[in-house]
Formats: C-alpha cells, sequence, structure tokens
C-alpha cells in the first residue's frame, strides 16, 4: 500500500517525525523541505512557547516537558484514529482494496 503526498504532506510528515526528537531544526527544514515552516506553524509559536509547549534556541524549537506530554496525546489519537484501523484491515486481510478511515 502506499499513497502520494504534496509538499505540504511531507513536511506535515517530517514535522510529525521530528517531534519525536523532542525538536524542530528550523534550518534543517529549510534545507530538506526547500521553504520555512508554514505561515499558521510560525504564527504559533510565540503562544507555543508563552505555554510552555516550546521554547526556542536560535534554529530549534525544543519542546518541552509539557509540550512532549501533549504530543504524546495528539499521537495516541492519531494512532487510535487512523493507524490501528488500517493495521486491523492488513491483518484480514494482507492486500485490502479499501481501507476505510
Amino acid at each position: 500500500m502506499a499513497t502520494r503526498l504534496t509538499d505540504a504532506d511531507r513536511m506535515a510528515y517530517w514535522l510529525f517525525w521530528q517531534c519525536y526528537n523532542l525538536s524542530i531544526d528550523t534550518a534543517a527544514c529549510r534545507s530538506l523541505c526547500g521553504t520555512d515552516l508554514p505561515r499558521p506553524v510560525r504564527a504559533m509559536l510565540p503562544l507555543l512557547d508563552a505555554l510552555g509547549i516550546t521554547r526556542r534556541k536560535g534554529d530549534t524549537i525544543g519542546l518541552t516537558v509539557r509540550g512532549a506530554y501533549l504530543f504524546h496525546l495528539v499521537e495516541k489519537k492519531y494512532t487510535q484514529t487512523y493507524l490501528r484501523p488500517m493495521w486491523e484491515a492488513c491483518l484480514t486481510e494482507p492486500w485490502p482494496d479499501r481501507v476505510v478511515l
């Protein structure tokens, strides 16, 4: 099974996995994705800093302990909502024609 990702999808996917590292290197984002973080993400950064979710140091946006916990909650919900149905479908039929999420 495969899917085609748009540029925005690829960046969202990259950002999601960077949160597992507890930091986002904005210079690496520019290098890999060819652009800065999306405007809505950049606009939220002051609020995330003020709420104690992130801490910025140079080109790195780090998740605080609070931020890591909140990311875990989001990731858990994503897994339960999207990945579990896909895994269950593949366990029933190794190459399903369709998976409804």
